[in-house]
């Protein structure tokens, strides 16, 4: 009897172990969430508010700026990391683009 009870939580255990194992991010998402945040930042601190779209590795990111209803002053920013047409992360923000020149 102790045996069975011993043989059913090894079971429940290494299932759970193996789907929380495959469940994460796959080093291919890793890096594809790292090229979009560095995108991000790219745009934001030097102020490259243009479409545009690079390919690292396999991986295509996608830089889009749309215009954000109801105001001039805002933008949507939207980077998308995709591998043959797979989206493998993405963000989506909403900025203020200063449009006081000095």
């Amino acid at each position: 009897m102790a045996m069975l009870i011993v043989m059913i939580a090894f079971g429940l255990s290494s299932s759970i172990f193996i789907n929380v194992s495959t469940s994460g991010f796959s080093p291919r998402k890793k890096k594809a969430h790292t090229l979009v945040n560095r995108m991000r930042y790219e745009t934001l601190t030097q102020q490259r508010f243009i479409e545009e779209s690079r390919e690292f590795d396999g991986i295509t990111i996608e830089k889009t700026i749309s215009d954000y209803d109801g105001s001039s002053a805002l933008k949507v920013l939207s980077v998308v990391a995709k591998s043959q047409d797979k989206t493998l992360f993405g963000t989506r923000e909403i900025i203020l683009i200063n449009t006081l020149e000095p």
